[in-house]
């Protein structure tokens, strides 16, 4: 679903900052209704280096949501890590955030795997409004120790925040 044609009321701020060459469409991929593939270099893939992923989603007029998803790559070959929890909040009144929901992941990988595609998803027990919603997504830290790159910051890869 693309977001930004089907609603043109929403708006995107993302408080990371995402790497040039893994920059994909800018500001908007998140909400852009394309989804990225096993490979990042494809340009569908948003990357941040060594850092949280934090972004805001304001909606001109509430908006109904029952379930949240963010998408995320892992090819820990190219140093690109899973995050270890996304956190969804969301605001009624545009200014104070509730946590919705938390989806944590246990990392059990100890060699270098083939990419694949994740989606932290969380739904609601019932479909709620809210003005804004907050997406934070754990870098994993540092590579570890089974890893060639032991110890060095670790890629975040992000593609779509998708709303239902």
């Amino acid at each position: 679903m693309d977001l930004v044609k089907k609603n043109p009321n929403i708006s995107i701020e993302i408080k990371s900052e995402y790497a040039n060459q893994y920059a994909a469409y800018g500001d908007l991929t998140m909400i852009d209704g394309i989804r990225g593939g096993n490979e990042y270099r494809t340009g569908d893939w948003q990357g941040y280096w060594a850092q949280d992923l934090q972004v805001e989603l304001t909606f001109k007029n509430p908006r109904s949501i029952s379930q949240l998803a963010l998408g995320c790559l892992e090819d820990t070959k190219s140093w690109i890590f899973l995050p270890n929890a996304v956190v969804f909040e969301g605001s009624t009144d545009g200014v104070n955030f509730e946590i919705i929901g938390i989806n944590k992941l246990v990392h059990t990988a100890t060699e270098v795997k083939p990419a694949k595609i994740f989606d932290f998803d969380i739904k609601l027990e019932q479909a709620k409004s809210f003005r804004k919603i907050r997406v934070t997504a754990l870098n994993y830290g540092k590579c570890p120790e089974w890893h060639l790159g032991a110890g060095n910051d670790t890629w975040l890869f992000v593609d779509e925040i998708v709303l239902k």
